[in-house]
């Protein structure tokens, strides 16, 4: 079974924190619970020693990762994982309707979620002037089309409410 269709499952059951006001970022616990996770799916599926990661045992996450080769490969399992729910998955994990490419509520989407952690760990890959690179990168590792959708959906949003015109600004 996908591992981020049991995350979704246990999230149903006991609700993980996803952030209130900033998803991911939770200020009580910074959705470390989700977050970690998420992270041990990825490093059992790819059997990794977490060790090698260069993380800490209490910050376990994707935006963690000191081995940028690493990081990328559990940033291809993680979107292959996503590739891989049909669609009705993903707009179930997703909070999707049938009949839009975007959640009810951003904030109670654990595919936005999911999202930003791979975003957020692409700015140890990519330098802040490298945006639409790294955009291109994760929409080519894209094949589900709801989240190729919502992908879009979002970067039309940064681009419209906090888009910086001057590239030597951070993107991110």
């Amino acid at each position: 079974m996908n591992y981020l269709s049991v995350i979704y499952e246990e999230h149903l059951k006991k609700n993980y924190c996803i952030g209130i006001f900033a998803i991911g970022g939770c200020s009580t616990c910074g959705c470390n619970e989700i977050r970690t996770r998420l992270f041990d799916s990825i490093v059992k599926e790819l059997k990794i020693n977490p060790e090698e990661t260069g993380t800490r045992e209490y910050f376990r996450g994707l935006g963690n990762v000191k081995n940028t080769k690493l990081l990328q490969q559990m940033i291809e399992n993680l979107c292959q994982s996503l590739n891989l729910l049909d669609e009705v998955e993903t707009r179930k994990i997703g909070n999707i309707p049938y009949n839009s490419d975007t959640p009810r509520s951003m904030h109670n989407s654990i595919l936005v979620f999911i999202i930003l952690e791979i975003w957020n760990s692409l700015r140890l890959i990519y330098k802040e002037n490298q945006r639409e690179d790294a955009l291109k990168y994760l929409l080519e590792l894209t094949k589900n089309d709801v989240v190729f959708r919502l992908i879009e959906s979002m970067d039309r949003h940064f681009k419209s409410h906090h888009f910086r015109r001057d590239p030597s600004e951070n993107q991110f």
